[in-house]
């Protein structure tokens, strides 16, 4: 599980939505990098 700072300072998850045409799986590497600055090399 992965919990970041958000900007009111609070600890939450990436969230989001899947957008078309995107596995669970990609969308959630692309929801981490968005909300946390995370990338993978």
């Amino acid at each position: 599980m992965l919990l970041y700072q958000d900007a009111r300072d609070r600890w939450t998850i990436p969230e989001g939505h899947i957008e078309p045409g995107e596995t669970a799986q990609v969308t959630a590497r692309r929801e981490i990098g968005e909300e946390t600055g995370l990338k993978k090399n």
